[in-house]
């Protein structure tokens, strides 16, 4: 899909719906915060879900293949997410390959999903929402924050290394930056139940903001 083409169908989109774009660094609670908006009937969309999706296809498997070997399979032959993501987040330029095949396949699902919700404001999960400019298709841009300790438990609970975790945080904007360039910043560093209470209260603005949209 071509730039000119996206471009003018979010401003079609836009002038409809709220589009809201969510972010964060890995591990501070953006998806958290995505599965409790979609539970108060906003539109959700993960783009880290689209891009597992992606990945299946037939025409990006084998080119995933092509490009990292056989390394990258599980015995069964299907694709063994993790030792992807630890070929991906450890060398730039392999990583750069990558999202350059995917994004363009997140982007032309992202706004067909959109385009067909019947619901007033659509919030995109993407963590790399202003790494890859991203951002300029949304009215509204949300960061979750967390303290590094809080981040780095929760991602070793995933059972990572700390070479992973390391490698997957410097692949992004940081914390600071990003809720620099944010229009909303939500901090997640106490309990979930006060974090909920965060995101019910964000939601509550933005369908105010929706309904003068």
């Amino acid at each position: 899909m071509k730039k000119i083409d996206i471009e003018k169908r979010f401003k079609k989109i836009r002038k409809k719906k709220l589009i809201v774009g969510l972010t964060g660094q890995i591990g501070c609670g953006k998806s958290t915060a995505l599965e409790y908006l979609a539970k108060k009937e906003l539109f959700t969309v993960s783009t880290d879900i689209l891009a597992g999706k992606m990945l299946t296809l037939d025409k990006c498997y084998s080119k995933l293949i092509n490009r990292f070997g056989k390394g990258i399979l599980n015995k069964d032959g299907s694709l063994d997410k993790y030792r992807l993501s630890e070929v991906i987040f450890t060398d730039k330029t392999k990583r750069k390959w990558l999202e350059g095949l995917l994004h363009p396949l997140i982007i032309e699902n992202t706004i067909f999903l959109i385009e067909n919700c019947i619901e007033k404001i659509a919030v995109i999960d993407a963590p790399l929402l202003f790494e890859t400019g991203f951002d300029k298709y949304c009215d509204i841009t949300v960061s979750v924050c967390s303290d590094k300790k809080s981040q780095k438990k929760r991602l070793r609970k995933r059972g990572w290394s700390e070479r992973n975790i390391d490698s997957r945080v410097k692949s992004q904007f940081s914390s600071a930056r990003k809720a620099q360039l944010s229009d909303i910043i939500v901090s997640n560093d106490s309990s979930l139940k006060q974090f909920h209470k965060k995101i019910n209260d964000l939601q509550k603005m933005l369908k105010i903001l929706s309904n003068k949209h």
